[in-house]
């Protein structure tokens, strides 16, 4: 911008020129962050489903738990959850073996080596609390092996039930397919095929 002086000359004044923010990052290393950004939310959208689905058990995972509780059998131990697993390692070495060979010890099947040498090695303190795991009770045998009356097919009272193979549990605690139950309620039938118990209601 020119303005006349006082004199016969005249003095220009230049405006200052404008200051650009400086750019952190090129269009390429934006759209590189911006994928970074949405793969951290990802795998934290997948970190809180997981735990989601740990925390609140699925119908047939919480049907089966009634069905423990019913004949007085232990709770199964929930799923770990993989966030809270352990590593992978060798108990002698301590090598990681995420990807490698893995030998388990056969007793106990909890302790991971890594090869025949450390698991030798390491028998005389691992055989001080090297106990096999506990096998069913009798009477989780029996149930395990229970089958439905009226078709003869295997109930699975201890295994999570399908849409197609729900149980019903009578007023006399005995068991069988609720589909066979509502055809044998459908034709008359208001006693137990089992032990013929007047039924008053069922479970």
């Amino acid at each position: 911008r020119c303005e006349p002086d006082k004199g016969s000359h005249a003095t220009c004044v230049l405006n200052p020129p404008i200051a650009s923010a400086p750019s952190d990052a090129s269009p390429s290393g934006k759209s590189e962050e911006a994928s970074q950004k949405r793969r951290e939310d990802e795998e934290e959208e997948k970190e809180k489903n997981d735990e989601g689905a740990t925390a609140t058990p699925s119908f047939p995972a919480l049907a089966l738990r009634c069905r423990r509780a019913l004949f007085d059998l232990p709770e199964v131990p929930n799923r770990p959850n993989k966030s809270s697993s352990p590593e992978l390692s060798c108990r002698k070495c301590r090598s990681d073996l995420k990807g490698c060979k893995q030998l388990r010890c056969s007793r106990c099947k909890k302790v991971l080596y890594c090869s025949e040498a450390c698991q030798r090695q390491d028998w005389k303190e691992h055989s001080q609390d090297c106990k096999p795991p506990p096998g069913p009770s009798p009477e989780e045998l029996e149930l395990r092996d229970r089958t439905c009356p009226i078709c003869l097919e295997p109930l699975g009272l201890l295994a999570e039930s399908s849409a197609d193979k729900k149980i019903s549990i009578l007023q006399c605690l005995h068991c069988l397919h609720t589909m066979c139950w509502n055809h044998y309620a459908q034709r008359g039938g208001a006693v137990c095929p089992v032990c013929r118990d007047n039924l008053g209601y069922s479970l």
